[in-house]
């Protein structure tokens, strides 16, 4: 799997599997962390709670 986000990206929650969080929630993604060779964890940061909260690639989508 290809790194799918970078830092800055502006993601929305499309599935959200394990997190807890609603779809349609807007955050901003802090970092990236190299789980395996081939996954990857991403920080998004959401405004609204003000968490930083680890997300997988398949629970969130770019929108800018």
């Amino acid at each position: 799997m290809v790194k799918e986000f970078f830092k800055g990206d502006l993601v929305m929650v499309v599935n959200p599997e394990t997190t807890g969080f609603e779809e349609g929630e807007i955050g901003l993604v802090i970092s990236v962390e190299r789980m395996k060779t081939d996954q990857y964890i991403y920080w998004v940061l959401f405004g609204k709670e003000k968490k930083e909260v680890p997300m997988w690639g398949i629970e969130i989508k770019k929108i800018s």
